[in-house]
């Protein structure tokens, strides 16, 4: 894909002139159209002349024939109820290619580039064997569609987990998603993610060792596919879990569907280290939040958040837990050549919400609200380019809401008569608020 197609793209999911400085970014993430070293093939069924079948091992094996039949035993996944030998996919061969994976090894299941539409839940488990699963995509190429969910809450696309109570899920390496796009244009029900890691599918004790994502795309685009003017179901998030890491690089969020206005786009709960770099969360619609963490330590480098309410929710989290953020821009007014319209203007670039944080923000661009309800924090930027703040500190029940904000090293920008650090009167009444300058 060139630029041209990338710009067009953009175009059509409502972001406008916004999408034109990540185009390029975007256009990378599409793989050559040799294929890689591959254990397992999944594509669309029809070739040029003759029929093909779904999923084809790398030596010739059909696991899944050109009528979505699961043809070999190796394509059923080593978990009772999930699918069956002579049964028909669900999941456009992906659940098939999984489980040849997990049968014979581990490897990479290869996804050509086209569009697939799922109907369920797909399930990514170590079950009893060390096996690492590794997909591979084509970039905005290959498009995952999230399903229209019947049932009555929130789903997911892919659960990564441990089926019952694995011994051995602590010492398996992590899954790989890699080049894949996620396209929330189907689903008309409750929200749908991408994806769940960890607790949700262990149903035991196992933690499972993370998972890594690497150049992944999420749209959320102002209409469904099917019915245009109508903005689909909101996206439902990606959770990190009860996992012992994360690593997230590439991830780019393009949001313009109004009713994704109080979605939340990761949320890592549960983990020992995440880590989030060269990423890019942008909505047109104002998404709620584009990164929620409670207990574990998050670190964002390199990333953009544009056009939400909340840029990082820190909630709920212990003492031992840290936020670290450098390198970053979370949305403020610019000017100029470079202005954006002003929805993409992020109103609190950190919230705290009952707990404790020590946050370091360093080299990186924010301003707006700094909010924390029933929550210990201290928070030093350095080194940064801080537009007006305002500070609000809450206390409704416990702990008593404290503040120590440091700023060192650092440009603050204001605009209008207001003031440059705004402390409310109401923040001063059983909370404490302590605020540092240097150099």
């Amino acid at each position: 894909m060139d630029r041209r197609d990338a710009l067009k793209l953009l175009g059509v999911l409502g972001l406008g002139t916004a999408g034109g400085f990540i185009t390029g970014d975007l256009a990378s993430k599409v793989s050559p159209s040799t294929l890689p070293n591959y254990s397992v093939l999944v594509q669309q069924p029809q070739g040029p002349n003759v029929p093909r079948p779904m999923v084809v091992s790398a030596d010739g094996e059909v696991v899944v024939d050109e009528n979505g039949r699961i043809v070999s035993e190796l394509g059923v996944y080593p978990m009772e109820g999930v699918n069956e030998l002579g049964g028909y996919t669900q999941t456009a061969g992906i659940q098939e290619a999984i489980a040849y994976l997990l049968n014979t090894g581990g490897g990479i299941a290869f996804i050509r580039r086209s569009d697939y539409y799922p109907s369920k839940i797909i399930h990514v488990g170590v079950i009893r064997d060390q096996v690492q699963v590794i997909l591979q995509g084509e970039g905005l190429a290959t498009r995952i569609h999230l399903y229209n969910n019947t049932g009555k809450g929130q789903d997911w696309a892919f659960t990564v987990g441990t089926p019952g109570n694995s011994p051995n899920a602590d010492q398996a390496p992590p899954p790989i998603f890699r080049n894949l796009t996620f396209v929330n244009d189907v689903n008309e029900g409750p929200p749908v993610g991408p994806m769940v890691t960890g607790g949700y599918y262990t149903g035991g004790e196992a933690v499972g060792n993370g998972v890594i994502l690497e150049d992944i795309t999420v749209v959320d685009p102002p209409s469904l596919a099917n019915k245009p003017g109508t903005p689909p179901s909101p996206i439902g998030w990606i959770w990190f879990n009860n996992s012992y890491g994360i690593r997230v690089r590439g991830f780019t969020y393009l949001g313009a569907n109004p009713n994704s206005s109080g979605s939340t786009i990761i949320v890592s709960d549960g983990v020992t280290f995440t880590k989030i770099d060269e990423s890019y969360f942008i909505s047109t619609a104002r998404a709620g939040v584009a990164v929620a963490s409670g207990t574990g330590t998050i670190q964002i480098t390199n990333t953009q958040i544009l056009g939400f309410n909340i840029g990082v929710n820190y909630g709920n989290t212990d003492g031992r837990s840290k936020l670290m953020i450098s390198n970053t821009v979370i949305g403020t007014d610019r000017g100029g050549v470079e202005s954006y319209s002003a929805q993409l203007f992020v109103n609190t670039p950190i919230y705290v919400d009952y707990g404790f944080v020590d946050a370091l923000i360093c080299c990186s661009r924010l301003g707006g609200v700094i909010s924390l309800l029933d929550s210990v924090a201290r928070i030093t930027i350095m080194d940064s380019e801080v537009h007006s703040l305002t500070i609000r500190v809450e206390t409704r029940n416990r702990p008593q809401s404290d503040l120590l904000l440091t700023i060192e090293g650092s440009r603050i920008i204001g605009s209008g008569d207001g003031p440059l650090i705004n402390i409310p009167s109401e923040s001063a009444e059983g909370s404490v608020v302590r605020v540092r300058l240097f150099g």
